[in-house]
C-alpha cells in the first residue's frame, strides 16, 4: 500500500507531460511500474524527475508469505483498509488533514472507499489523533498521473526489496523518500 502527497496536482502534471515530451511517448502513456522498470533508462528519468517534486510518500510493505495465513488481518478489503491507515499516519499531519484521498480505480475501490474512512477514523482515534483526511475518491491510473506517481514509487520499492542492487539505486533517486513501514508477523494488528 502506498500513499503520496503533493502540493499540486498541477505541477505532478507538467512534470510528467514534460518527461512524456523529452521521451517522445505518447500523451496518454502511462507510467506504470510492472510495464515501465523494464526500460531502465525511462524509470531513472522518472524518478529524477518526480525528485524535483516537492512531495512525500509512505509504503507499507507486508510480506504475504511470512504472515502465514493469508486472512490473518481480515479479509483483503479490511487488509487494505488497514494498510491505507498505516501508511497515512506515516505521513506528517500538514499533508493529510483536510487532503483529498485519491484511491486508484481497482477491482476493490469500492469497498475500500466504504470503509476507507471509518478504518482511519478508529486508527487516528486509538492514537488520539483529532485530524481527518478530506474528501476520498476513486481515480483511474491511466488518467491520473498522481496515481502513476504513487504506482512508481511503490513499485521502486519493492524492486529494491526483491531484486537488491538495482532497484535500491533506482529508489536513491528519490533521496530520502519514501517512508517504508514494513509489516513483520510479530507486528501487533492495526485496531480493528
Amino acid at each position: 500500500m502506498a500513499v503520496a502527497a503533493c502540493e499540486s496536482e498541477a505541477a505532478i502534471e507538467a512534470s510528467l507531460h514534460a518527461l512524456r515530451d523529452a521521451r517522445r511517448l505518447p500523451h496518454g502513456y502511462e507510467f506504470h511500474f510492472t510495464k515501465t522498470h523494464r526500460h531502465e533508462a525511462l524509470c531513472a528519468a522518472f524518478m529524477d524527475a518526480v525528485a524535483r517534486l516537492s512531495f512525500t510518500a509512505s509504503v507499507v510493505v507486508l510480506d504475504k508469505d511470512a504472515m502465514g495465513r493469508r486472512d490473518a488481518w481480515g479479509e483483503s478489503d479490511v487488509l487494505l483498509g488497514r494498510l491505507l491507515a498505516l501508511a497515512l499516519l506515516q505521513l506528517p499531519r500538514e499533508v493529510v488533514e483536510g487532503s483529498k484521498l485519491l484511491i486508484d480505480g481497482g477491482a476493490e475501490t469500492k469497498k475500500l472507499k466504504a470503509i476507507g474512512r471509518p478504518m482511519l477514523s478508529k486508527a487516528y482515534e486509538a492514537r488520539h489523533l483529532d485530524y481527518r483526511i478530506g474528501k476520498i475518491a476513486v481515480g483511474d491510473s491511466a488518467s491520473s498521473n498522481a496515481i502513476q506517481l504513487v504506482d512508481m514509487v511503490a513499485g521502486a520499492v519493492n524492486y529494491a526489496l526483491e531484486d537488491g542492487p538495482k532497484g535500491v539505486a533506482l529508489l536513491k533517486r528519490l533521496g530520502n523518500r519514501p517512508k517504508i513501514l514494513t509489516i513483520t508477523p510479530d507486528m501487533e494488528k492495526p485496531v480493528k
